[in-house]
C-alpha cells in the first residue's frame, strides 16, 4: 500500500512539473514574460560589445565584476544614502572605481562608462526599459 501511495505522489509531482514548464513556455511564446536580468548573460552581452581597446583591458570576469558593483551601488549603497540613482551616474562610476582600487584593480573610467553603456543596451534587449516617462510624472 505504501509503494502505491509513493508512486501516486511521484506521479503527481511529475504532472505539476510538466504543467509548470508548459505554462512557462507558453508565456515565453506569447512574449509577455517579465524581463529577467541574468548577470552572466549580461556580462557576455556587454563584453561582446566593447571596443577592441576596452576588450583587451577588460576580461569578461572583470566586466562581470563591474556589473556586480554597479548593481551593488544601485540597489544597496545609493538607497542607504537617500540618493535617487541613475544608471551610469558619476557617483556610481566613482563607487566602481573605488571598489576596484580596494581589490587592487585600476579601471579606466572610460572603460567603466563603456561597460555601463553596453549594459543599458542589454537592459533594452531584455525588455527591462520602458518608454520614457512624461515630464511631470512621478
Amino acid at each position: 500500500m505504501g509503494a502505491l501511495v509513493g508512486g501516486l505522489v511521484l506521479a503527481g509531482v511529475l504532472v505539476v512539473i510538466v504543467l509548470a514548464f508548459s505554462w512557462q513556455s507558453w508565456r515565453r511564446r506569447r512574449g509577455d514574460a517579465d524581463a529577467l536580468y541574468v548577470l552572466d548573460e549580461a556580462a557576455a552581452f556587454v563584453h561582446a560589445r566593447l571596443s577592441p581597446e576596452a576588450a583587451v583591458r577588460l576580461s569578461r570576469a572583470r566586466v562581470q565584476r563591474i556589473l556586480e558593483w554597479q548593481i551593488e551601488y544601485q540597489q544597496v549603497i545609493a538607497p542607504r544614502l537617500g540618493h535617487h540613482t541613475v544608471l551610469g551616474s558619476g557617483e556610481g562610476i566613482e563607487h566602481i572605481l573605488e571598489r576596484g582600487a580596494e581589490q587592487g584593480v585600476d579601471f579606466e573610467p572610460r572603460d567603466v562608462a563603456e561597460v555601463i553603456a553596453a549594459d543599458v543596451e542589454y537592459l533594452v534587449s531584455i525588455g527591462a526599459v520602458g518608454a520614457p516617462a512624461e515630464e511631470g510624472e512621478a
